[in-house]
């Protein structure tokens, strides 16, 4: 059942809708300008920004406080809801990330931003177009609503990162946008497996966000009941995991993941795995000693944990995690999630999944590991391959050794060196770590009579001047989905601006309809199980075909879950 308007609603939107008044007067002197939008929630009044994307008026809201901060007691606790607030909060500027570790971060834009990183970080952010106000009752004059969940592995990421930004899907899509900030690394993932840290914090802040859409959008002119879940990466795990988890049923209807799902290994482990590595961070903090630890003194090491400085954490974060890749990531076998992924019944909604080409390239590529800029034999390119598995906890299957296939297929098109040694490591972790997940994630959800719709993102642009070798990596397909060479139109192509409106299109359209309608002209069918078709995302050769990478995911689907 759709809730009905409440008075908090209009009201939210009688002063919504004084911004979209006529600007000129009788006299002809200048209008003032429009007030900026106030909405009211249950928890308060909020007073945002009015901005506007190719000419199409928004209202944004920035740094909405959707949890308690949690500091001090709540440090490892599930998120409290924030508590109301009498006076007008000004939601006027993205708040600063959750803590998380500088050296996971390639750009000095980014780095730069961190260095605002602060447990006090649990906040949202809202884009809604801007609409005359709603009749009561009309419930078709809300908006689609799509919450977007930051990807980096739970280990780094915030909601101010150019990747995140609603506006040009809010704008063009004519949806309510909304993302979050969430607890990451030991803050957000630490399971002690006892009540006092229970592991999964930082998917219970994802729900208690959502629980605030659930709450709250409808006053923006978001329809609670048409909620899609839009993740990246670890937030596309994110996803899947809320589809698994018991708690977060009835809070969205639909899902997108690229690039990661929850069959992933990188992004999901065991408890156990947790706690062991949780009592080797409270050793080096000195927090685990003379007997005591995680498993027979719980309360007295996590009361030495809560009492040490936040950098203290990510210092021995650090050290239990030197690779810098992964560390505390969502687990399983706990009161969020039960079961283990492979084991679950997922929530029955439709499914928007895919990957780009060469999700593994920009793993070879990162600093934690010494390979040389070039791999002269393929007994190095085999060691580089073996360290990548380990460090995502990924398990082989039995037979062949991972590279076989990879090398059987290389050598019967020639010689495999250099820069082609680099693209076959690449293939072998992207595929089992990515790709191949996603596909029998996808399958599986098929053969459970869901609909399923399956892409390949294969267009490589010359704007983002990737190295040839790495083709079109992780993370590829939400640049367009999200709008950014709309968002910096001289730093791209036309035809790059033209891909991102039609990824858009299809965002919104799966959003409103639960499909992704056609793409570039030509249909696109639900997934039948036990299919390797995926439409292919590009420009000029957009169509349904079989997945050239089908073969790689027999190889790594073979093995037990």
């Amino acid at each position: 059942m759709r809730p009905s308007w409440t008075a908090a609603t209009l009201l939210g939107w009688a002063v919504l809708s004084l911004a979209a008044t006529a600007t000129s007067r009788p006299d002809g002197k200048a209008a003032p300008r429009p007030p900026q939008p106030l909405v009211l929630t249950k928890e308060g009044r909020l007073l945002g920004v009015r901005t506007s994307f190719e000419g199409r008026p928004l209202h944004a809201f920035y740094g909405v406080p959707y949890a308690r901060p949690p500091v001090g007691r709540l440090r490892f606790l599930p998120p409290l809801p924030a508590n109301p607030w009498r006076h007008v909060w000004s939601a006027r500027r993205v708040k600063g990330p959750c803590m998380q570790r500088l050296d996971e971060v390639h750009y000095p834009v980014h780095l730069k931003m961190l260095q605002n990183a602060s447990e006090d970080c649990l906040y949202l952010n809202v884009w809604t177009p801007v609409v005359d106000r709603p009749k009561a009752g009309v419930v078709g004059d809300l908006k689609p609503v799509v919450v977007i969940l930051h990807g980096g592995g739970f280990s780094f990421g915030n909601t101010g990162s150019l990747l995140y930004d609603g506006s040009a899907l809010a704008a063009l899509g004519n949806l309510t946008v909304v993302s979050m900030n969430y607890r990451l690394g030991v803050f957000g993932f630490a399971d002690a497996m006892n009540r006092q840290a229970p592991g999964n914090a930082g998917l219970l802040d994802q729900r208690l966000a959502m629980l605030w859409v659930r709450r709250n959008v409808q006053a923006f002119g978001g329809d609670p009941d048409k909620v899609t879940l839009l993740g990246l990466g670890s937030g596309a795990a994110s996803c899947g995991l809320h589809m698994a988890a018991p708690q977060s049923r009835g809070l969205f209807s639909a899902a997108i993941l690229e690039g990661g799902g929850p069959l992933c290994d990188a992004f999901v482990e065991p408890s156990r795995r947790s706690l062991e590595r949780a009592n080797h961070l409270a050793g080096l903090l000195g927090c685990a000693r003379m007997g005591a630890e995680l498993t027979n003194l719980p309360g007295k090491v996590l009361a030495c944990l809560r009492s040490r400085p936040a950098e203290d954490l990510l210092w021995a974060q650090e050290r239990v995690s030197p690779s810098s890749l992964r560390s505390f990531v969502a687990t399983y076998g706990n009161a969020f999630l039960p079961k283990s992924p492979w084991k679950v019944k997922y929530l029955p909604v439709p499914l928007l999944i895919g990957t780009s080409s060469n999700e593994g390239s920009p793993f070879v590529g990162r600093r934690s590991f010494e390979q040389p800029p070039r791999l002269s034999n393929r007994s190095e390119a085999l060691k580089l391959v073996g360290g990548l598995l380990e460090t995502y906890k990924i398990p082989l299957p039995t037979g062949r050794p991972p590279m076989q296939p990879y090398v059987e297929v290389a050598g019967s098109r020639g010689s495999v060196e250099g820069q082609d040694l680099r693209r076959l490591v690449a293939d072998v972790f992207g595929d089992a770590a990515l790709h191949c997940p996603c596909r029998r994630f996808a399958d599986c959800h098929a053969r459970g009579g869901q609909r399923v719709f399956v892409y390949k993102f294969c267009y490589a642009t010359a704007s983002l001047h990737v190295p040839e070798w790495m083709g079109v990596p992780h993370s590829s397909t939400f640049w367009y989905m999200s709008g950014v060479p709309l968002r910096m139109p001289e730093r791209f192509h036309e035809l790059d601006k033209t891909l991102s409106r039609e990824l858009i299109r299809v965002v919104a359209h799966f959003a409103t309809h639960r499909d992704p309608g056609p793409f570039m002209g030509q249909p696109w069918a639900p997934l039948e199980g036990g299919s390797s078709l995926a439409m292919h995302l590009h420009p000029h050769k957009a169509g349904v075909r079989k997945d050239e990478r089908s073969s790689y995911c027999d190889y790594w689907n073979a093995r037990e879950p």
